[in-house]
């Protein structure tokens, strides 16, 4: 190939091929950005940032099987979950023995880095009180799945809205 499609577009035909990659890029960034799942665990583990190891795929892939399970107090089954229940019941499920409470999950989780967090991780929050109060996993691509309170369903979030990232206080890992 003589690079010509490398440069900087300077004929018709390369500026229409860049139209067109603009346009598909932005198709598929828009189809990855949903709140809920969409597709298959495949193709939502492709549009991540960085694949998962054997673990850590394995912890997405039970969380992502889980959403649509409605909250429930103390629960931790598929029955419903609260936000430790559901991550414990999780690990579990790839046999990882990881403590209950959101406040001793903490505790014993390897604590990561913002900047390190990777796919199967924890992220932790404060919403009310003195202390961690909230668990999600951390699909990447900065969203997370949750039980997030009575009423609603396991789902997804994003660490960057308003709410979550002024209540995001830690993230870790059990693997």
């Amino acid at each position: 190939m003589d690079g010509t499609y490398f440069n900087y577009p300077t004929s018709n035909r390369a500026s229409a091929y860049t139209l067109l990659l603009l346009l598909l890029f932005s198709l598929l960034a828009g189809c990855s950005m949903g709140p809920s799942r969409t597709g298959s665990i495949d193709d939502e583990l492709n549009s991540s940032s960085k694949p998962p190891g054997k673990v850590a795929q394995g912890i997405l892939t039970e969380a992502y099987n889980l959403v649509g399970v409605p909250y429930r107090t103390g629960g931790a089954d598929p029955r419903g979950f609260d936000c430790s229940g559901l991550v414990q019941y999780v690990h579990s499920q790839v046999g990882l023995e990881i403590p209950r409470s959101t406040a001793e999950q903490l505790k014993s989780a390897k604590w990561v880095r913002f900047s390190q967090l990777q796919p199967g991780d924890l992220v932790f929050f404060r919403i009310s009180g003195s202390k961690a109060d909230h668990v999600g996993i951390y699909w990447g691509d900065g969203r997370f799945i949750h039980a997030p309170n009575r009423g609603k369903e396991v789902s997804f979030a994003h660490i960057d809205s308003d709410y979550w990232n002024k209540h995001i206080i830690a993230a870790g890992r059990f693997y």
